[in-house]
Parts: structure tokens; C-alpha cells; sequence
């Protein structure tokens, strides 16, 4: 059974000059086409691939915007698992999550930055920006824009059975806190 990664890449493969993503912004329509999500997430999936093992476990916390689905993409065709993060948490919420699903990297936008550094306090985790930030506390820290700008290489994504995890997804909480409900490739 093909995986997410494989129906994409297929559809990529099929249809690489067709709209991928497409984002309202106030003044502007920015599209991303197949073979530029390709691109970018291979790009990613190279780093991520240098860095961590297969299997970790890699949290994003940004807004919904093409880096946020080109970070999905490379991590898991990296082999990991992806723990997508509601930005309106609070960074001990997101702290805990974070501990819980035991992530390593934490891909994050520039907003919500503050909360990643006061959530994964005494935690072992990477932060990673999806885009370049001249904010101080982003100066050492790794980008989505220098992993496009290094390319994907010979990046091949790693082969994944029905049974491994792709995705972490927490559940909102509302009566309890919130549950890891786990997607495999199968899912």
C-alpha cells in the first residue's frame, strides 16, 4: 500500500507544474507548484535525515502556510513521525506535549517563538525556524530558508511499512488532557 509520501510524490511525479498550495495573503495569492513542494520538502527531509534518527518524533508549531506542509512532508519522508502543534497553546501546554510525544525537533514560526524557548526548557529538543528571523533569540538558530537554499541533494525519502507511525495528533483536551492519538502510513 502506497504511503502519504508516495500518493504525493505520484501526484508530483504526474502533475509537477500544477498548483501544490495555494495561501491568501492580504495583497496577494502565493502559489507553490508540485515540483516546488517537492523541492522544499526534500530539502527539509535532507536536514532532518543529517540530524536526527529515524523514527523521532518532529513537532511543528506555525501558522497554516507552505513551509508548515513542506515540514510535514520532509519529516515524514525522513522516516520520523510528525507531531503537529496547535499555535493558540500555552508554552506549558505545549510543553507538556512536547515531553509526552518525546520530539526532538520542534519546527516553529517566528511568532510563536517565545513559546517554543519557554516550552522546551529542559527538554531535548532542537528548535528549528520555518522561515529567517532577525529576532535575537532566532540568531542561532537553523531555517527552513537555509535548508531550501542547500536543496535536497541526493535525498531519498525512506521507505516506511503500513505499521510505522507518521503522525502524533494530539486531541484538544477539552475534558481532560489531551490524548496522542497515533496515525500510521497504513492510516
Amino acid at each position: 500500500m502506497p504511503t502519504f509520501y508516495d500518493q504525493f510524490k505520484e501526484s508530483a511525479r504526474q502533475f509537477p507544474d500544477n498548483v501544490a498550495l495555494e495561501i491568501q495573503r492580504q495583497d496577494r495569492v502565493d502559489s507553490v507548484t508540485y515540483a516546488e513542494l517537492t523541492r522544499m520538502a526534500e530539502s527539509v527531509g535532507r536536514w532532518v535525515s543529517e540530524r536526527v534518527q529515524r523514527q523521532s518524533r518532529v513537532a511543528i508549531l506555525a501558522a497554516n502556510h507552505p513551509r508548515w506542509v513542506a515540514a510535514y512532508l520532509g519529516a515524514i519522508a525522513s522516516g520520523c513521525t510528525v507531531v503537529p502543534l496547535d499555535t493558540a497553546l500555552h508554552a506549558d501546554q505545549i510543553g507538556k506535549l512536547l515531553k509526552n510525544a518525546e520530539a526532538t525537533l520542534l519546527f516553529c514560526d517566528a511568532k510563536p517563538l517565545p513559546l517554543a524557548h519557554e516550552a522546551s526548557q529542559g527538554l531535548q529538543i532542537q528548535l528549528v525556524l520555518t522561515e529567517k528571523s532577525q529576532a535575537p533569540e532566532a540568531k542561532s538558530l537553523p531555517d527552513c530558508d537555509a535548508m531550501f537554499d542547500a536543496g535536497p541533494g541526493n535525498f531519498q525519502a525512506a521507505s516506511a511499512a503500513e505499521d510505522d507511525l507518521a503522525a502524533l495528533l494530539y486531541t484538544s483536551g477539552t475534558t481532560a488532557d489531551p490524548k496522542g492519538v497515533m496515525l500510521t502510513h497504513g492510516n
